[in-house]
């Protein structure tokens, strides 16, 4: 509770207590009067004259979705000022209702993701008298699941039919290429947003192949390279320095 004092300018005046949020900024308690002239000083018109609007957050900001494998992200954003918890949806793009979490810090990890989707979320800020609105849709896309988390016999011989150096890389990517047939290939290169930056096409000889990929362009950081081959998908990630 806020005591405002009150005061009709014929000098006399009263308090009222008012609920107000511990946690919510005062700057969100905003008193509106109007002069009162005499013989309206009564403590009826004095109260009538009175409205207390409670203005909610300001919804969160610098949102970034970090950390994205095939099945988790991990999304953050700047503390609110006076939020006691958040509210997160997400949904993947195309799906008809969002999912809700909440958290009382400013980073939620999602897990059970589906690959190679595109995914949309928001924030809102939550205050125990009145939240703010969302922010606006932040998307990213899962990349294909990778290959090579399991022992079994078949993705370890993937793993052998298929490879690149130097890994981290700075200007080129040397692929190497073991297919049982002759076969047509495509290569390409994905940011952790899911966005395709760089593709390549061709045919490949039955045995050794040995091509060569150009990544002086990309930024520092991390990427998925995903080769589909002699109806195979790998999945691999790459480092640029």
């Amino acid at each position: 509770m806020k005591r405002l004092h009150l005061t009709c300018p014929h000098g006399s005046g009263e308090s009222l207590d008012v609920p107000t949020d511990p946690n919510c900024d005062a700057a969100y308690l905003d008193v509106h009067t109007e002069k009162l002239t005499p013989p309206a000083c009564q403590r009826d018109a004095r109260l009538s004259a009175l409205s207390v609007r409670i203005v909610g957050h300001a919804a969160p900001v610098n949102t970034a979705t970090k950390n994205i494998t095939s099945t988790s992200a991990k999304l953050t954003w700047s503390a609110s000022q006076g939020a006691i918890k958040y509210t997160v949806q997400f949904k993947p793009l195309n799906a008809a209702t969002f999912t809700n979490k909440t958290t009382a810090t400013t980073a939620i990890n999602l897990t059970g993701l589906l690959s190679n989707t595109q995914y949309a979320w928001k924030v809102k800020a939550v205050c125990s008298l009145k939240s703010s609105a969302f922010t606006a849709l932040n998307n990213f896309t899962t990349p294909p699941a990778l290959t090579g988390g399991s022992s079994s016999g078949a993705e370890i011989q993937q793993q052998t039919d298929f490879n690149f150096y130097p890994n981290p890389a700075t200007k080129n990517v040397n692929v190497f290429l073991n297919a049982s047939k002759q076969t047509s290939y495509s290569i390409s290169i994905y940011d952790l947003q899911g966005r395709k930056l760089i593709t390549q096409a061709g045919a490949a000889s039955a045995g050794d192949n040995n091509f060569t990929l150009d990544v002086h362009a990309l930024s520092q950081g991390t990427y998925f390279v995903k080769i589909n081959y002699d109806n195979k998908t790998v999945v691999r990630k790459l480092m640029k320095e």
